[in-house]
């Protein structure tokens, strides 16, 4: 912990306060957006985007379980939305009923 010994102990505090707000910040960034790290993701992105259309892709990305499927088998996501676009719709209407919480 990092403490200025000519700052009062108040300033001290809100110091740390803001330290530990950002790093709080950065790693539920992290968290959530990991899947834009992969080298892979604009190909994806453009893929969904182009035969599921924007709004269903939000729909998409506000899916926990489907942002951890992008980080952890983007592959399958590509091949799926080259070779099997009738899946997405399935998965969609399974995000829809609530079976991707």
């Amino acid at each position: 912990m990092i403490f200025f010994t000519n700052l009062n102990d108040d300033l001290n505090e809100y110091i740390h306060m803001h330290l530990a707000a950002i790093i709080i910040q950065n790693r539920t960034r992290k968290w959530f957006m990991s899947h834009y790290q992969q080298k892979e993701w604009p190909k994806l992105r453009f893929l969904l985007v182009e035969n599921i259309g924007s709004d269903n892709f939000k729909i998409f990305q506000n899916s926990r379980l489907v942002r951890r499927e992008w980080r952890n088998e983007i592959n399958s996501w590509l091949f799926m939305t080259k070779r099997d676009v009738l899946q997405l719709h399935v998965i969609l209407n399974e995000i829809i009923q609530g079976l991707w919480k």
